[in-house]
Formats: C-alpha cells, sequence, structure tokens
C-alpha cells in the first residue's frame, strides 16, 4: 500500500517528529531546506541543505522504501547519483554507496500512524470525494487558489493537444479550427470519431465546395463511412421507410466526389450509437456540421480573435430540410427539430472556441489573448452534471464554468487516479489532526 509518493509527501512538508533526527550513524541530522521536488529521472530532491553532525552539506537527496532499492535501481553505478548527501528509507539492512564507493548517509523517515491511516483510506476508499470532511476548513483563498490553478491546467492540456494539431496541419489555423471543432461535437462518446474523421477529410476541398450544402454533406457523410446501408442501426434493416432517396443522391455526389480526389473513407463501426439518444446520432451531428463549416468557413480568424459571438451565430443554425425530420437515413420522420441545445452550445464553446483562442493566445506570446479565454468561462454558468453536483452535495461552491471546469480537471486528473498526494484538498485532509 505505501509507496514513495508518500515518502516524498512527508519530506516536502516536513512532517518529521518533533524529537531530534539521527543518521543511521547516530549522527544528529537537521533538514534546513528539504529541496526542488524532481519529478524528472535523477535524485528525488534537488539542491536541499542539510546539517550533519556540525557540517552543512548542500546537495541531492534520494529515497526508497527499503536501502536496498538502491542497488536494485542501479544508482550505485550511475554517476548522476554521486551528488546524493543523504538517502532515506523507511527500512535499511546495508550501507549505500555511490558509483565511487563512497558511504552516503542515511536516515530512516518515520511515518506519522494518523498520517499513514489517513493515506490508506484514501487509497481505498469507493467514495468519489473521500476528502470532503476537510473543504469546511480550508480557507476560502487556498480553495479559490487551487481552482484557478485547476482551470489553467485544464486549459494547458487543451492546448498541448491544439497544438499537436497545429504542427500536424502544418500551421494552418483553418484545418486546427476543423479538427477541434469536428473532435468537440462528438460530445464525449464520438470525440475521438470525429476527430479522425476530420483528419481524413483534407480542408482544401472542403473550401472548394464551402457554398453548396448538398455537396459539402456528400463529402462529410461519404468519408464518414456513412454512405453504405450497412453503416445504419440494425433495427432499420429491412424496414420499408421513404426517405432513402436522399441517400441515394448523396451517394451518387460522393462517388464523383470520392473518385476525383481520392478519398479516403472511415470504417462505419466506429461510430458509437449505443445509449445514445437520436439527437446525438452522428449523422444530425455531421448534419449540424456540415451546416456549421458552411457559415463559419471564412470566419475562422475572427472567431479566434474573439470578434464572433459563437453561440449567438449557432442558435440560428440551419441546415437541409431531411435533417430537421430525420437522425438517420431510412429513419421514421419525427415531427422535432434536431436544433442544437443551449446545453450543447456552452459545450461547443467549452470545449472548442475557449480552447481555440487560449492555443492561440498561447502560441503568439499574447497574454491578454489567453486571459480572453479565462474571462468568457468565467462569464458562462456552470455546467450541470453528476460529478458537479457531487461536489457541490459536498461543500464546494460552484459559481460559473471556470469552478465546474475546474472540478472536471480535479475529478479526472486527481480523484479518479488516487492521485491525492498532489492535490491540495487531499493535503489538507492528510495533514488536519
Amino acid at each position: 500500500m505505501l509507496n514513495e509518493d508518500l515518502l516524498h509527501f512527508i519530506w516536502k512538508h516536513r512532517f518529521l517528529p518533533l524529537t531530534e533526527q539521527k543518521t543511521l550513524t547516530n549522527l544528529p541530522l537537521e533538514v534546513l531546506d528539504p529541496g526542488l521536488h524532481n519529478t524528472d529521472a535523477g535524485p528525488d530532491f534537488l539542491n536541499a541543505k542539510i546539517r550533519i553532525g556540525s557540517t552543512i552539506w548542500v546537495g541531492n537527496v534520494e529515497m526508497h522504501i527499503q536501502a536496498e532499492d538502491w542497488y536494485a535501481h542501479g544508482h550505485d553505478k550511475n554517476p548522476v547519483y554521486d551528488t546524493v548527501i543523504l538517502h532515506v528509507s523507511l527500512q535499511s539492512h546495508c550501507d549505500v554507496k555511490n558509483s565511487r564507493g563512497e558511504l552516503i548517509p542515511q536516515f530512516l523517515i518515520s511515518i506519522p500512524p494518523y498520517l499513514k491511516e489517513r493515506f490508506e483510506y484514501l487509497k481505498v476508499s469507493k467514495e468519489l470525494i473521500p476528502c470532503r470532511s476537510v473543504f469546511s476548513i480550508i480557507p476560502p483563498i487556498s480553495r479559490n487558489n487551487w481552482m484557478e490553478r485547476l482551470l489553467i491546467e485544464r486549459l494547458e492540456e487543451r492546448y498541448q493537444r491544439i497544438y499537436r494539431y497545429f504542427i500536424d496541419s502544418h500551421y494552418n489555423w483553418n484545418t486546427v479550427f476543423f479538427i477541434t471543432l469536428s473532435r468537440a461535437f462528438g460530445f464525449g462518446k464520438n470525440s475521438d470519431a470525429f476527430e479522425r474523421w476530420a483528419k481524413n477529410l483534407p480542408y482544401s476541398y472542403l473550401r472548394k465546395h464551402s457554398s453548396n450544402i448538398f455537396e459539402l454533406e456528400a463529402l462529410f457523410f461519404g468519408t464518414a463511412g456513412l454512405l453504405k446501408k450497412q453503416s445504419m442501426p440494425e433495427h432499420f434493416w429491412g424496414k420499408t421507410v421513404e426517405g432513402m432517396q436522399y441517400f441515394d443522391a448523396l451517394l451518387q455526389e460522393y462517388t464523383y466526389l470520392s473518385h476525383k480526389y481520392e478519398l479516403r473513407e472511415m470504417n462505419y463501426t466506429m461510430w458509437k450509437y449505443l445509449r445514445t439518444r437520436p439527437y446525438n446520432f452522428p449523422h444530425v451531428r455531421i448534419a449540424q456540421m456540415a451546416a456549421l463549416y458552411q457559415l463559419f468557413c471564412y470566419k475562422t480568424t475572427d472567431i479566434l480573435e474573439g470578434k464572433i459571438d459563437f453561440k449567438g451565430e449557432l442558435k440560428n443554425l440551419k441546415f437541409t430540410s431531411y435533417w430537421s425530420k430525420h437522425y438517420c437515413f431510412n429513419s421514421p420522420e419525427e415531427s422535432m427539430l434536431f436544433k442544437l441545445t443551449e446545453r450543447s452550445l456552452q459545450l461547443l464553446e467549452l470545449n472548442c472556441i475557449i480552447p481555440l483562442i487560449y492555443a492561440m493566445g498561447k502560441y503568439k506570446g499574447e497574454e491578454n489573448h489567453m486571459q480572453m479565454a479565462v474571462d468568457k468561462i468565467n462569464c458562462l454558468l456552470p455546467e450541470n452534471n453528476q460529478i458537479i453536483r457531487t461536489w457541490i452535495e459536498s461543500g464546494i461552491e460552484v459559481k460559473s464554468a471556470a469552478d465546474s471546469q475546474a472540478l472536471l480537471q480535479l475529478q479526472k486528473r486527481y480523484c479518479d487516479r488516487k492521485d491525492c498526494l498532489r492535490c491540495r484538498f487531499g493535503m489538507e485532509y492528510l495533514r488536519y489532526k
């Protein structure tokens, strides 16, 4: 159950007994500065400052559960570890020497019983938020600082993905916008499929057909692998339902375009339908994407510079009449119109527009542009899902989408991974007596 991360936590935050510390050779030891925690290769803590006896040492510190791990990891043969001035472990049954054969002072660290008990509870608890009991005592400034950091961390993750798109597209923001928007249109369940589809559709060809929605739909549905009768959900097979004329027309157009451009098709089995409502079927989303692309084809720069009200423009998005009544080829006609809901509009802004604005600002080194993205999130209403509701019930105030985005990052990157030692809420839970 115990691991080196807990030893790092104790050392970093000085959770050491108040009694005098001594090395294994019985020399007095005082930690003047624990050093900088190193998450890369090399010793665990860099530039520590330690008094051993009457001598002050400055150098690195290495930690293991057992001292024998020093040799198991090959540190005794690696000159990088010759800078280690202290070896810290829970147990030791041997001397520790560097590559020059020099003895390294050792210190046996102890874990306070309450800290060990709480750490083990966090690791085995099935609760979504096992540290909730300390939320009421965390100072608001500490909570807010952590939430702000989580939000930026989430935006930075989005930036890394967008930057990869940018490099792969040979620095074309139009292509980046199309891929990012497509992934967002997957709304989680089909995000990966939409991303692969968008990357497989050369953006230069789309521009040539941007004025004709029918040709765009032929390109979109064809490259998505959905202009195959076997791609339709099984419960539509064998039914005699009118509406296949539009399918046949699109197929004929796509057959011509695919030969002209030598297009590649996705495997239709990549699209997911299970427990998906009709308005979120890939067919409906792709039809909406075609209409949206036509609307914003020449406005990418204005969107990324924040000059266009994205949500306002999309509220009046219109697409072909066929997709006002169908959610799949050969499906029964529905009286409802499959418009983008307010929730969908906000998700598109959170998962596409705002990250793109942040990414462009970061790429150009314009902090004001990055701050524009943060300001936009703060102006949006918080998301309403089971995860956010659970955090609210636990005592965390959620005022805006900035808060809900921070909590989603916290849940995904820390709570779900049981990475409590890097979480400020987890740290408060461990240190609280």
